[in-house]
């Protein structure tokens, strides 16, 4: 099983780590990667790492194929990465009024298996957010500055969590939990 990280600008080695701590082989990709090229090396799932890039930036260098959402198979979005799914999907993006960084306090708001183990504080850092869900998805986490900090769409399998998971031990397991996802829809 081969694990797609979409290298954005940050955090993709260790994002990689933990997909091969989880027990998939990955393999890290440009963030312009085509669609057909993921299909091509086999793919079992995507995951779109973060940045300090605006979805909104002309010159932004980690532009995704937005075909990648099409492909069938599991997407998940960490911190810009879940900003350029909900951009890419219909949803709003923003520059948030007050950026967020360090650890910060997550809320569960509504039960779903990414959520399962998560407890306490997760790591943070961003300067945009979402507002606006893309449709068909249901928002299942949230902080004090951050109203939508975890989106889900599981219809299409596309997952996305502001925070980075490959940081907080109480959070790799949203990782893990991706792998086992992908492992089930081979």
């Amino acid at each position: 099983m081969l694990i797609a990280v979409l290298n954005c600008g940050t955090s993709s080695l260790k994002i990689a780590y933990r997909v091969e701590e989880a027990g998939a082989s990955y393999r890290i990709y440009e963030s312009d990667v085509t669609h057909e090229e993921l299909m091509s090396d086999g793919v079992s799932g995507i995951i779109i790492s973060g940045s300090a890039d605006s979805v909104y930036d002309e010159d932004v260098c980690a532009k995704c194929d937005p075909a990648i959402f099409d492909l069938g198979i599991p997407v998940l979005g960490i911190c810009y990465g879940m900003q350029v799914e909900a951009h890419y999907l219909g949803g709003e993006v923003i520059k948030a009024e007050q950026s967020e960084f360090g650890d910060t306090m997550l809320y569960v708001t509504q039960d779903h298996p990414i959520m399962s183990a998560v407890s306490g504080d997760i790591s943070m850092s961003h300067n945009d957010r979402v507002t606006v869900l893309p449709r068909g998805f249901t928002a299942v986490g949230k902080t004090d500055i951050t109203p939508i900090a975890a989106m889900v769409n599981d219809e299409r399998k596309i997952y996305g969590v502001q925070f980075h998971p490959e940081r907080n031990e109480s959070t790799i397991r949203i990782i893990t939990w991706f792998v086992d996802l992908c492992k089930l829809e081979e």
